[in-house]
C-alpha cells in the first residue's frame, strides 16, 4: 500500500513534466494511468473487477493533484482489497466533475458488500481512511458517504490555487 502511495505521487510529477507549462495536468490521463499501476499491483484481483473512469476536461494543478490523488489511490484500494470476498465480480467507478460555480466533485464508488453497519469515518483504525479524512480537510472537501449500493464516496472542494 506503501508503494502504491509513492507511486501516485510519483505519477503527478511525471505527468506534470511532460505537460508545457509544468503547472496542469490532464487528470483523466493520469487517473488511466494510476489505475494501470494498481491493476499491476492486484493483476489477480482485477481479473473479476473492472474500474471505469469518466473525467473530462479536467486540469488540476499540483496542489490540488496529489491529495486528489492519494484520496482515490486509497479509496480504490480500499474497494480492491474489501469490497469483493470469495470471488465475487465487481465494478470501481471514478468520476470527476465540475458544477457551474467550477467546484470539483469526485465520486468512487463500488458495486460490493458495502460497510459494517457500524461503519464512521470518525472511528476508523484504516490507515487508508484516516488518510482520505485528513486528505480530505487539505482540500477542504465535503464527504458524503453512501451505502445504498455498495459503496460510494463523494467529495465536493474547490480546486487548491
Amino acid at each position: 500500500d506503501s508503494q502504491n502511495r509513492v507511486r501516485s505521487m510519483a505519477l503527478i510529477h511525471e505527468k506534470l513534466y511532460q505537460t508545457d507549462d509544468f503547472e496542469e495536468i490532464d487528470y483523466y490521463d493520469y487517473i488511466h494511468s494510476l489505475v494501470n499501476y494498481l491493476t499491476l499491483s492486484y493483476r489477480e484481483l482485477m481479473k473479476r473487477i473492472s474500474i471505469q473512469i469518466d473525467i473530462k476536461d479536467i486540469w488540476l494543478d499540483i496542489n490540488t493533484s496529489i491529495p486528489c490523488g492519494l484520496i482515490i489511490n486509497e479509496l480504490i484500494t480500499n474497494s480492491l482489497k474489501y469490497a469483493f470476498p470469495d470471488g465475487r465480480k465487481g465494478i470501481i467507478s471514478i468520476s470527476i466533475t465540475k458544477t457551474k460555480t467550477e467546484k470539483l466533485i469526485l465520486e468512487v464508488k463500488d458495486n460490493g458488500i458495502g460497510l459494517p453497519k457500524d461503519f464512521s469515518m470518525e472511528n476508523i483504525d484504516s490507515l487508508g481512511l484516516q488518510l482520505v479524512t485528513a486528505l480530505s480537510k487539505q482540500l477542504h472537501a465535503s464527504i458524503d458517504i453512501n451505502t445504498d449500493e455498495g459503496v460510494c464516496f463523494t467529495l465536493e472542494f474547490n480546486q487548491k490555487k
